[in-house]
C-alpha cells in the first residue's frame, strides 16, 4: 500500500519577541518573549535556544529569532530584531562665572564633579578659590563637568578668562601725614572710590 504522509508548512515567524536596548555606558540589552525560542546573531550560524526563559540578556547588534522545532513542528521562519547600544548624552557646558569680590568661581552645579585644564577639583559649598589661578597675567581656563559613567559622558568645555590682578597704587598716588602729636591721628589722602584700605594686613 502506498504510505501518504503530510509534511506541514513551516510555522510563520513569531511576532511577540522584543528587543530592548541598553540603558547606560557598556550595559546590555535584552530580548523578551523568547520561552522556546531560538536566537542568534545575524549573520552567524550557531543559533542558541531558550526553554522555559522569557527574557534573555544580549550585547548590542541585530538578532535572527525564530521558534524551534518540536517533535510535531518545525523550527519557525525567522524575524529580525535589533537591540541598540546605549549612547551617552554630554552633560551641559558648564557656565561657571567669576566673582572678583570673593575671588571664587561660582555657579558650579550642585553635586557636580569637574576638571579644569584636564586636572580634578574640589569644590566647596559649589564654589572654588581663585587662588591658585589669579596672577599678573591674563589665564584661560578650561573647564568640563565630567560624566557619571552610567548615562553620560563629559561635556563640552567652557573657555573662561580669568584677568590678571591688577597693580598696587602707586605711593605717588596716596598721601599718607603721620601723627603730628602724642596719640594723635595720621591720615591718608587720594583714597579713589575704587580702592580699599585695611589697617589688618587685608582681614576686614
Amino acid at each position: 500500500m502506498t504510505q501518504q504522509l503530510t509534511v506541514k508548512a513551516r510555522p510563520k515567524a513569531p511576532t511577540t519577541v522584543q528587543g530592548v536596548n541598553a540603558t547606560e555606558i557598556g550595559g546590555k540589552g535584552k530580548l523578551t518573549g523568547m520561552n522556546g525560542m531560538q536566537y542568534k546573531l545575524k549573520r552567524t550560524d550557531e543559533w542558541s535556544s531558550t526553554q522555559l526563559v522569557d527574557t534573555v540578556e544580549v550585547d548590542a547588534g541585530e538578532y535572527n529569532v525564530r521558534k524551534a522545532a518540536t517533535d510535531t513542528d518545525f523550527a519557525s521562519e525567522e524575524t529580525t530584531i535589533t537591540v541598540e547600544t546605549f549612547i551617552a548624552e554630554k552633560e551641559m557646558t558648564p557656565e561657571i562665572a567669576i566673582d572678583y569680590t570673593t575671588e571664587e568661581l561660582i555657579n558650579f552645579v550642585e553635586d557636580g564633579t569637574y576638571t579644569i585644564n584636564g586636572l580634578d577639583v574640589t569644590l566647596t559649598d559649589n564654589k572654588l578659590s581663585l587662588a591658585n589661578y589669579i596672577t599678573n597675567e591674563q589665564i584661560t581656563l578650561s573647564i568640563v563637568k565630567k560624566g557619571n559613567n552610567v548615562t553620560t559622558v563629559a561635556s563640552e568645555a567652557q573657555t573662561l578668562i580669568v584677568k590678571a590682578r591688577p597693580a598696587a597704587p602707586t605711593k605717588s598716588e596716596i598721601i599718607v601725614t603721620q601723627p603730628s602729636v602724642i596719640g594723635g591721628k595720621g591720615t591718608i589722602a587720594g583714597i579713589a572710590d575704587t580702592m580699599e584700605y585695611s589697617t589688618n594686613n587685608g582681614i576686614n
